[in-house]
């Protein structure tokens, strides 16, 4: 079993920062960059990169959810602690780009997002 770098959302955040202050920007000519700096931060070497192995090791809890058909996933910070819901009528697979969507999500969320 693998070390788990982050607990808590609040250790997330203070993580994750230090990639975010890397950026004076992020928008479309740049996210390909950020997603490989990213993927390089949390030591994501191997591909295809999966998030239900690699996101726990930093805190996010990923759980499957009775969603409406219209969501995919969504993410919610309970206490001191970030869940991930990803639909349950989303295949494993597909699950993988949205969960991917909700971590940049709450990396946007993050106080040190350019």
């Amino acid at each position: 079993m693998e070390t788990t770098i982050c607990d808590t959302a609040e250790e997330f955040d203070a993580h994750i920062a230090g990639l975010l202050r890397r950026f004076v920007y992020v928008n479309h000519t740049n996210i390909a960059a950020f997603a490989e700096a990213a993927a390089g931060y949390l030591k994501l070497r191997e591909l295809p990169r999966d998030p239900f192995q690699a996101l726990p090791r930093y805190g996010l809890r990923i759980e499957r959810a009775a969603l409406s058909r219209a969501s995919r996933a969504i993410w919610v910070r309970t206490g001191n602690r970030y869940i991930l819901h990803y639909s349950q009528y989303e295949a494993r697979a597909s699950a993988r780009f949205s969960l991917w969507h909700e971590f940049f999500e709450i990396a946007a969320a993050n106080k040190a997002f350019p």
